[in-house]
């Protein structure tokens, strides 16, 4: 099966979730996550995920249904900036939903640097 590293924007919020949650099943599915494919949108990206295999599934809430929320961004390529979520399914992380507020997103990940992720802390009870 072939699979991408992440590029240095999912990376970044990978490591941005992982980082705000006290979950340790969802922290350690983001420790060594693969991209199994990315679709472009032409507004965003969906990249589906292969996590740590060896990785427990998660318990809370979001892991049975998400999505769960993640870090608002900001790039002088998106007008607006833009937003982040992460869907589960049966407690694994599948999926990375990155979204623009406006009506572009560039298809190149590196096309966002500099960007800025903006701050959420995540509640495991919570699933938006």
């Amino acid at each position: 099966m072939d699979v991408d590293q992440p590029t240095e924007f999912e990376a970044s919020i990978f490591r941005h979730f992982a980082a705000r949650t006290a979950d340790i099943a969802l922290q350690s599915q983001l420790s060594n996550v693969a991209i199994l494919r990315r679709k472009h949108t032409g507004v965003g990206c969906y990249s589906d995920l292969l996590t740590n295999e060896g990785a427990p599934a998660t318990t809370a809430a979001y892991g049975s249904h998400g999505p769960l929320s993640g870090p608002r961004f900001e790039s002088p390529r998106v007008e607006l900036g833009g937003g982040t979520l992460l869907w589960f399914k049966d407690g694994r992380a599948v999926c990375l939903e990155i979204f623009a507020y406006g009506e572009f997103f560039p298809e190149d990940h590196a096309d966002l640097v500099p960007f800025k992720l903006l701050d959420r802390q995540i509640d495991p009870s919570h699933n938006r």
